[in-house]
């Protein structure tokens, strides 16, 4: 935790990395939520501290008020965090013909008690001043929409060490914020809550969904694509990340949370909302933005009203807004939300990550690779790793459930011939391997595999090899782990398996995914020990639970981890249950993964730990 500092806490950019999305635990975006007390400094903290980036919404604030959720933040956390403003535009002159308006706007301040409105004399706060007070705060992010921040200040805030983004409805305006040296670019989809963030031709244009906007985006640029547009689980954040997006972007499910300061009336709107809740509306802004239909949309689509130019309309409507907000009537509230509104759940900032993290790896497992064969049944031989009581549970596993369409034929060991076979893995080794690996393939593939599980770590040093020369397709125990950490945002981990996998890292696969952090030459001996002495058991004891437990608490406290991954397969005879330490079990990964490629849904049994 960072102190809280005098004025408002500013962070020297020279004792700072810079943001990198890699550095998020879940690749997410808290959507900078302008208007109705929305995003909070309390809402914003609990993202940061959940693992994603939370957002401060500067538009419409003060520059008092934009320095004192920053100190709040900051007064929380050392984890990075983002301001959020509007691009500088200019504004119309006042509108001459508001007449029409002001009468039909009359009706709903008599109904609420108002005095009659009035054009105001100012509508938005200077641009500039707001700037120089962000420049002087150096947050690590600074994102904006409606536009483009001039090439001037995108430099002074990435000399700063800030990471500045964008947002884009087009891949036009997109390639156009990269020109300006953005360092990403928020794809926005037609599904988006809120303002639509266009700048380019008319406001209303550019309403491309976000299954078909962010792939051209990402094909157009070479920058980072955060994809923006109805994403409210887990499953979307896995959709979006196979587009090729660096993360999302996030505002209607962290709007239900308890963190968030929507108003009760607007909550209950958003959880109760049907999956055609949503329009798109110039009644409150004058500027098109998504949100839940109320009777005041409804009335201005039905007298087929002009609202005026934004930010006219939008500072026009404000009292009423703030009287509706002060009785409780979501009538005449600006209901900004997605079109995934009625995924949205009412709970904790830490709640929503945890699931969103659970459910993105997940759905990243469900991927399948293969379809079974005609009569349902895929035919699986192994080439094991598997000890006697690690494979016993294996079975066990795959025999749960009877939608896991798979008959087992076969295991053939790789242990007895691998410290020979292997070597110090030379390009003429890693053939020999996989050549051998192909041979013991082959003979299971003559009893009728048709496809192979390799639970082995030695396969992976040779995979590119082994790919080429196998005649069956196979599930990799070392991919089935990268995938894992990938998923769960795991950046510093060590490994616990044997002697042979620790000290010839075999686990140097993961090394583009995470940094790997052998253990001591003790503590090596001591896992080592403790694995054989499982691996001829048909279970674990409380004992050796405690021993492991023991053994990576203390290499994940002093090295700093994020987690220890358990790479000996028999470490899954110890005792179920949560284990005391953060870790990633590559018997569960595994089994997860075969799983997936038998063609199974049903993984009701073999929950993440």
């Amino acid at each position: 935790m960072s102190e809280a500092l005098g004025n408002p806490g500013v962070c020297d950019a020279s004792q700072r990395r810079g943001f990198r999305f890699q550095d998020l635990i879940v690749p997410v975006i808290q959507a900078p939520m302008a208007g109705s007390g929305i995003t909070t400094s309390a809402l914003v903290l609990a993202a940061c501290e959940a693992g994603v980036l939370g957002s401060i919404a500067a538009a419409y604030c003060t520059v008092e008020q934009v320095e004192r959720d920053v100190q709040a933040v900051r007064a929380g956390t050392s984890r990075s965090f983002a301001i959020n403003l509007f691009a500088p535009t200019v504004d119309p002159p006042p509108p001459v013909a508001a007449h029409a308006e002001l009468d039909r706007l009359k009706a709903w301040h008599d109904r609420l008690g108002l005095p009659a409105p009035t054009l105001p004399e100012m509508v938005s706060e200077p641009f500039e001043a707001m700037m120089e007070a962000i420049l002087a705060l150096r947050p690590d992010v600074v994102s904006c929409t409606f536009g483009m921040l001039s090439h001037e200040v995108v430099g002074r805030l990435q000399a700063m060490g800030v990471f500045v983004m964008g947002t884009a409805t087009t891949v036009r305006e997109a390639r156009m914020l990269e020109e300006a040296g953005f360092n990403a670019v928020i794809a926005q989809g037609a599904e988006a809550g809120g303002h639509r963030g266009g700048f380019l031709g008319e406001p209303g244009g550019g309403i491309i969904g976000t299954m078909a906007l962010v792939p051209q985006v990402v094909d157009a640029l070479h920058v980072p694509v955060v994809a923006s547009g109805g994403i409210m689980d887990g499953r979307g954040i896995a959709a979006a990340l196979a587009l090729g997006a660096a993360a999302v972007q996030m505002g209607t499910a962290f709007l239900a949370t308890e963190e968030s300061g929507a108003p009760r009336c607007y909550k209950d709107k958003v959880l109760s909302a049907a999956d055609d809740a949503t329009v798109i509306t110039r009644a409150f802004s004058g500027r098109p933005a998504r949100g839940i239909a109320n009777l005041f949309t409804e009335e201005a689509e039905r007298v087929h009203a002009e609202p005026l130019p934004y930010p006219w309309q939008n500072a026009l409507t404000r009292p009423l807004r703030k009287a509706g907000i002060a009785r409780g009537d979501p009538e005449v509230l600006s209901l900004w939300a997605g079109q995934g509104s009625a995924m949205a759940k009412e709970r904790s900032v830490k709640e929503l990550v945890s699931a969103l993290h659970l459910e993105m790896a997940n759905a990243v497992l469900r991927l399948p690779r293969r379809t079974p064969s005609g009569n349902g049944t895929l035919h699986l031989g192994f080439v094991g790793g598997l000890g006697p009581g690690a494979a016993s549970r294996f079975y066990r596993e795959l025999a749960k459930g009877p939608s896991v369409r798979g008959e087992v034929l076969g295991m053939t060991m790789v242990h007895a011939d691998l410290h020979r076979v292997l070597g110090h893995v030379s390009r003429a080794e890693k053939r020999k391997l996989a050549e051998y690996l192909g041979g013991l393939m082959a003979q299971l593939q003559a009893s009728g595999a048709e496809w192979a599980a390799i639970p082995a770590v030695a396969p992976h040093y040779c995979l590119a090899e082994l790919k080429a020369i196998s005649p069956l397709p196979f599930t990799d125990i070392v991919q089935a782990t990268r995938d894992e950490l990938r998923v769960r945002g795991m950046q510093r981990v060590s490994i616990f398996g044997t002697r042979f996998v620790m000290e010839t890292k075999m686990f140097g696969a993961l090394a583009d995914v995470a940094e790997v952090i052998l253990p001591a030459p003790e503590e090596i001996e001591a896992v080592h020990s403790l694995y054989l002495s499982l691996v001829h058991r048909s279970k674990g004891t409380d004992e050796d639970k405690a021993v492991l437990t023991q053994l990576a608490t203390g290499i994940i406290e002093r090295e700093g981890l994020d987690a220890v991954v358990l790479g000996g397969t028999d470490f899954a005879l110890v005792p179920e249950g949560e284990l005391a330490f953060s870790n990633v079990d590559c018997f569960a990964v595994y089994v997860r993964a075969v799983f997936r490629d038998l063609g199974s849904r049903d993984e009701a049994d073999l929950v993440m730990r």
